[in-house]
This record gives structure tokens, C-alpha cells and sequence, in this order.
């Protein structure tokens, strides 16, 4: 996981709030600059279906990056098959770049 990277837990929701001063994490969609990003790394201790939920209030889209996979919107879920003692990155970015917006993130493991 990048050494940026907040560790969140199985369950947790994390509430953060990201803003035009974050820096980028290499989410760009040509010919717009690199979008700024917050980064999260979970790890999981079973292996399982992993579910990232992505919520925001708006008023813009959010771009979620997850398993190699990239999400658009306000109300997003986004999962992928895991393994057991690993690390995965969930990168949340601002589409657009500009001003601030809220989010909350949450990511659970289920069984197969």
C-alpha cells in the first residue's frame, strides 16, 4: 500500500473530507490534471468478497479506484474476490479537482 495510505478497518466508517489541496494519487482522465486524492489501505485476514461503499452529499462526482477498477458518482459500491493476509488499496479522488466535498467510506468482507 502507498506509505500515504490511512489504514481503515473491517466495518469502520471513515468520515473524511477531501479538498482541492490533497494531493494527487495518478487518477487522471487526459486532458484534465491529475485528481486530488485520499488514500486508504485494507487488509483482509480471511479470504472473502470485499465491499468498498463509497457515500457523499454531493454536489460532485467522486472517482473511487479500487481493484485495478474506477467508479464515478455520489452512492457507490464497488467489490472484488480477496485473499487472506493482504493489502488492498481503495483510493477515493475529487472529479473535477475543485473546492471540498465530504465522504464516508466503508469497507466489509464477506464469505464466498
Amino acid at each position: 500500500a502507498p506509505q500515504n495510505a490511512t489504514p481503515i478497518a473491517l466495518d469502520q466508517i471513515m468520515a473524511q473530507v477531501i479538498t482541492a489541496a490533497d494531493p494527487p494519487c495518478g487518477i487522471q482522465l487526459p486532458p484534465e490534471p491529475p485528481e486530488p486524492c485520499r488514500q486508504f489501505a485494507v487488509s483482509t485476514s480471511r479470504p472473502g468478497v470485499l465491499k468498498v461503499l463509497l457515500t457523499s452529499p454531493g454536489p460532485n462526482e467522486l472517482t473511487l479506484r479500487f481493484a485495478s477498477r474506477f467508479y464515478w458518482g455520489t452512492a457507490l459500491e464497488a467489490s472484488a474476490s480477496v485473499e487472506s493476509g493482504s493489502t488492498y488499496e481503495i483510493a477515493v479522488s475529487l472529479h473535477g479537482g475543485k473546492g471540498s466535498q465530504p465522504f464516508e467510506l466503508k469497507a466489509t468482507l464477506e464469505p464466498f
